[in-house]
């Protein structure tokens, strides 16, 4: 994964697949990994980002204020304290009924 720059700059290394990057609506942070929100300092757009990029995402939890959220297929929201996620749940029929 790689970011490229508009303004011609070299393209900055973010990680492997794992390491997908998406913002909060007021770009005060970044929801990183889909698990962990950064924040972000004024005026920055990437997190603090390794040499190379992150090689694992127990690399991503030592960012400063990272913040893990233990749910699958997280949507950032206006900030990193609001954010959605879906969580369903299946129910069945356990009587099997024939139908003639």
């Amino acid at each position: 994964m790689q970011a490229f720059s508009l303004s011609g700059e070299h393209p900055t290394q973010i990680g492997g697949s794992f390491a997908f990057l998406s913002w909060s609506m007021d770009g005060r942070s970044v929801l990183l990994g889909g698990s962990y929100f950064v924040p972000l300092a004024v005026g920055e757009v990437f997190p603090q980002i390794p040499a190379g990029g992150f090689r694992s995402v127990d690399e991503m939890a030592l960012l400063p204020g990272a913040r893990r959220i233990d749910e699958a297929g997280l949507v950032p929201g206006p900030s990193s304290d609001v954010y959605a996620f879906y969580r369903g749940t299946v129910q069945r029929n356990l009587y099997r009924i024939p139908i003639p």
